[in-house]
């Protein structure tokens, strides 16, 4: 996802890499970080030197609702992840029209290593283990994580996990972090993030 708010972009796409690093079209694909799932806000289950999800799986909106006080939408991830988890599946609600409520939902068979990220150029700062506010300019974003209790935030670098693979002269996103999250041994997990602007004066 990306998100924009108070005239600012706080989730960012990275984008494309430089076309001609060796096998970006090809064997080497999956390999440069703004290809992979954990180069995008997503999430990551059991990290390892594979592309984070299957680059030809077919995933589906399973339900969308539209209202002037609450949109949502839920997609069906699981073919992404079929290799690691029963059933994965993302909401993202508009509350209010303004607040932005992020829901990840994993069954596994075995208990998993589950990563979430969002990419930002904004300074971020942890209130506590699981608030942060971010701050770009004037403006501002509070994060909160609701579920599961004893999850948190960390800040990090957008840059590949230590299992992952890190070819030389790819582009450097010195510029972005990361507000990560990290659940260990979860076979059941529902991930819940909201994300609320804080017009000026605002707590």
């Amino acid at each position: 996802f990306v998100l924009d708010a108070l005239g600012a972009r706080w989730a960012v796409d990275l984008g494309a890499d430089n076309y001609n690093l060796p096998g970006y079209f090809g064997g080497q694909r999956w390999n440069y970080y703004r290809l992979r799932a954990e180069g995008h806000n997503t999430l990551v289950i059991n990290p390892g030197a594979d592309p984070g999800q299957d680059p030809k799986a077919a995933t589906q909106i399973i339900r969308y609702e539209s209202k002037p006080e609450r949109a949502f939408a839920i997609a069906d991830l699981t073919q992404a992840y079929a290799k690691q988890a029963r059933s994965v599946r993302r909401g993202v609600a508009l509350l209010d029209r303004r607040r932005v409520l992020v829901q990840d939902e994993v069954q596994a068979d075995q208990p998993a290593e589950i990563w979430w990220f969002m990419h930002t150029p904004a300074q971020v700062k942890l209130e506590d283990e699981a608030t942060a506010i971010l701050t770009q300019g004037d403006a501002r974003l509070w994060a909160r994580i609701l579920s599961p209790a004893g999850a948190r935030f960390a800040v990090r670098e957008a840059e590949p996990l230590p299992s992952s693979p890190h070819p030389e002269k790819q582009a450097s996103n010195a510029k972005t972090r990361k507000l990560a999250i990290q659940l260990r041994d979860s076979q059941e997990a529902r991930l819940t993030v909201l994300l609320a602007p804080l017009p000026a004066g605002e707590t």
